[in-house]
């Protein structure tokens, strides 16, 4: 399914859209009137001249033979002659008419000059001066500078201007150079007319096409979208976007520069434009993203063959700058009438269909699916209504016990945040905390928890006469900075202390905090976050690494970094039995960290049979549903307060 180039580089619009250029061959018709009216008037005063000559000639009215009246009337006859077919050669110059028929008519002025009853011989005016005027409008009207005009002239001069002859010729001359000045200036004003087309050209341009590779941009793409849903919705037929996106392009322009991205970029239009019909629009719709929009769609069969054969061409290897570069894409697709009945709507779903794609991971076409959709909006409402949570106090922080193995006293607790929606209830933490990191509401969220947490434990430390010491989880998002920061929060501007100043200004010592960090953030590591961790540790904060031995395990990280306790992954405890693998696994955990210098924490712990397993293993905490589930401050105060008198 070739396209033809022209249908990208066209000046009109394939679907509709903007209009289409100015003819670069006409003027404009009210410049083109104007001028053509001035020319007239002049032509017609010089026929005047010439009837009044032909009068005389033939006795209408008495001009005496030789005198100065004959001599004007009879160069008026002439010169009136080459002014009306000078005009005529202009207009069909302004016209376009091919060179053969110009030509043809300036000669033919040649030969009746030539033929014009040679009054003027017998005073000895020789021909050059009538057929001086045509040669140089002929130069002029081929393309020849004036130059070439002003040549000719001063060879008329240099011959017949002294020697008496000229004042005999010089009535001809004039009529002719009348004629060539307006010619010339006819000409002169379509070049100037030629130009600014040529300038409205280069705008329209940089207005709806894309200037790296001549596609049409957003803008033309969807002009083009609705242009083709109103023919689909007429005709009753389906209509397909496909948004085209090269999988790992960055690196390309990370490792050879983007000189040679934009090569590759120009380099893969090519190939997307083979796979698509002259009928349909192929654009550039972002970076490394094309856009086709395939119209008289019948069925699913069409859009398949187009996507597998767009796979098949980009995932060519591709030569450039000397470098052969194996690429591959991913492509989304969203349907007409099935996904959407407007541009916006369908262009949306395309790319919600190709990121889905590229999260399946890439080399691979997908379907806008509504399901997605719907999930997709879910997501995008609650990220709206967690900015309005933190506003109205809708979040509220749960406590969970953490008991000394030892003891079966409380000595820790666990600050998990809570969401009480208004009709949905309690949202998890898994479904709106991945929603604060990605919006950056994370920060105000983190700091937010990290004061109700602190407040807490001045209380509990307070009233218990006890020790107290508080686990708060902390994002990866909150070391690294990730996700954009969007309009603070009412009442919630995130405060620029450091949670070490915040506990000193509420007189807590930093061990009655530690910090919950997961083995993604140690992965992804900075000097940043290395610096801040050991900041953090050398102000008295503990360092729990949590989820230890589910994810990139790595002793090097024990190594590396001032962890003070170990927090054993739910997934050994649950079920844990004697002589069992798990069991197993905990003693090895265990022996390591007390080895180490650091404490153990055991998470869902919910049977007695497996707390008494961990006692052996010689575990130093443990939490779960079998001390308590996470539950409101009020409640959990009650639980410390039993636990610390008994």
């Amino acid at each position: 399914m070739a396209n033809s180039r022209a249908s990208f580089y066209d000046t009109g619009v394939a679907a509709g859209g903007e209009p289409s250029a100015p003819s670069m061959t006409s003027a404009s018709p009210g410049e083109s009137h104007a001028v053509w009216l001035v020319m007239m008037t002049l032509g017609a005063v010089a026929a005047a001249f010439s009837v009044v000559s032909l009068g005389s000639h033939l006795g209408w009215w008495p001009i005496p033979v030789g005198g100065p009246n004959y001599s004007a009337a009879r160069s008026a006859l002439t010169g009136g002659l080459v002014t009306g077919l000078m005009v005529a050669a202009a207009e069909l110059h302004r016209r376009g008419v091919r060179f053969g028929v110009q030509a043809a008519t300036l000669l033919l002025s040649v030969v009746l000059v030539a033929r014009t009853p040679a009054y003027g011989f017998e005073h000895g005016i020789p021909q050059v001066v009538w057929v001086g005027p045509m040669v140089a409008f002929a130069l002029t009207s081929l393309g020849f500078s004036l130059f070439a005009t002003a040549v000719t002239f001063a060879l008329v001069l240099g011959v017949h201007g002294p020697n008496g002859a000229f004042h005999e010729a010089s009535p001809y001359f004039v009529s002719g150079i009348i004629a060539m000045l307006l010619v010339a200036g006819k000409l002169r004003h379509e070049r100037i007319l030629a130009a600014e087309r040529a300038q409205a050209h280069a705008t329209l341009q940089a207005a709806f096409y894309d200037a790296l590779t001549g596609l049409p941009n957003r803008r033309l793409l969807g002009d083009r979208l609705t242009e083709g849903l109103k023919v689909a919705g007429r005709n009753h037929r389906g209509l397909a976007v496909l948004f085209v996106d090269l999988d790992r392009f960055k690196k390309v322009n990370d490792t050879l520069g983007h000189a040679q991205g934009d090569a590759l970029l120009v380099e893969a239009a090519a190939r997307v434009r083979g796979c698509v019909r002259a009928m349909d629009t192929l654009g550039r719709f972002g970076a490394d993203v094309f856009t086709v929009v395939l119209g008289d769609v019948a069925d699913r069969t069409a859009v398949d063959r187009v996507a597998h054969q767009v796979l098949v061409e980009l995932g060519r290897p591709f030569l450039i700058g000397g470098h052969a570069l194996s690429m591959t894409a991913s492509v989304g697709v969203a349907l007409f009438p099935d996904d959407g009945a407007t541009a916006e709507e369908l262009l949306q779903r395309a790319d919600k269909a190709l990121h889905d794609a590229k999260a399946a991971g890439g080399h691979r076409t997908a379907y806008f699916e509504p399901t997605l959709q719907a999930d997709a909006e879910h997501r995008m409402r609650l990220e709206q209504e967690l900015r309005v949570a933190l506003r109205d106090a809708q979040l509220c922080v749960h406590y969970q016990p953490i008991v000394d193995l030892r003891t079966g006293a409380i000595r820790k607790a666990e600050a998990l945040v809570r969401w009480r929606h208004p009709t949905l209830g309690l949202v998890s933490p898994a479904a709106f905390i991945p929603l604060a990191e990605s919006t950056g509401l994370i920060h105000e969220l983190g700091d937010w928890v990290f004061d109700e947490a602190a407040a807490q434990v001045k209380r509990w430390q307070t009233l218990s006469g006890l020790p107290f010491q508080m686990s708060i989880n902390r994002s990866p998002a909150q070391f690294l900075g990730k996700g954009a920061r969007g309009p603070a929060v009412p009442g919630h501007e995130r405060d620029a202390s450091t949670w070490q100043e915040r506990l000193g200004g509420l007189g807590l010592s930093g061990d009655s905090i530690a910090l919950e960090i997961t083995e993604g953030l140690l992965l992804g590591e900075g000097e940043g976050v290395a610096e801040e961790l050991h900041a953090m540790h050398t102000a008295g904060i503990g360092l729990s690494l949590d989820d230890f031995g589910t994810g990139y395990s790595s002793l090097a990280y024990l190594q590396r970094h001032p962890i003070d306790v170990v927090k054993i992954d739910r997934a050994f405890v649950r079920g844990l039995a004697p002589n069992s693998k798990n069991l197993a696994l905990c003693r090895a955990i265990v022996t390591m960290a007390h080895d180490l210098g650091m404490q153990v924490v055991a998470e869902g712990v919910e049977l007695e049979g497996e707390r008494d397993l961990l006692v052996a293993a010689g575990c130093d905490y443990a939490q779960g549903y079998l001390f308590g589930k996470p539950m409101p401050a009020e409640e959990f105060e009650v639980l410390l307060l039993r636990s610390a008198v008994e």
